[in-house]
């Protein structure tokens, strides 16, 4: 028996499925579906609506249902309550 590690049988692959990119809060770019021959190019409205929903998503799954839901929400309502230009 020799003292060589052997390989885990279940060796992590990296799959790509969408890359967004959120550029401004006018322009957001992305790829989807890149794993069929190169994938779709999405930008504008759509882009931006992919990535806030994976967003939204990602926070729900992070904080869990119910805080993820508040701090959603509460964004929301800081995005109302701010100024929109800076005065000083």
């Amino acid at each position: 028996m020799s003292g060589a590690a052997q390989a885990p049988d279940n060796v992590y692959v990296y799959k790509d499925l969408r890359s967004l990119v959120n550029l401004s809060k006018f322009h957001t770019v992305g790829n989807l579906f890149s794993f069929v021959g190169g994938g779709v190019m999405v930008e504008g409205r759509i882009a931006r609506f992919t990535y806030l929903s994976l967003y939204r998503r990602h926070l729900i799954e992070l904080y869990g249902p119910v805080r993820g839901v508040l701090m959603i929400l509460l964004k929301s309502l800081h995005r109302v309550i701010r100024p929109h230009l800076k005065l000083h």
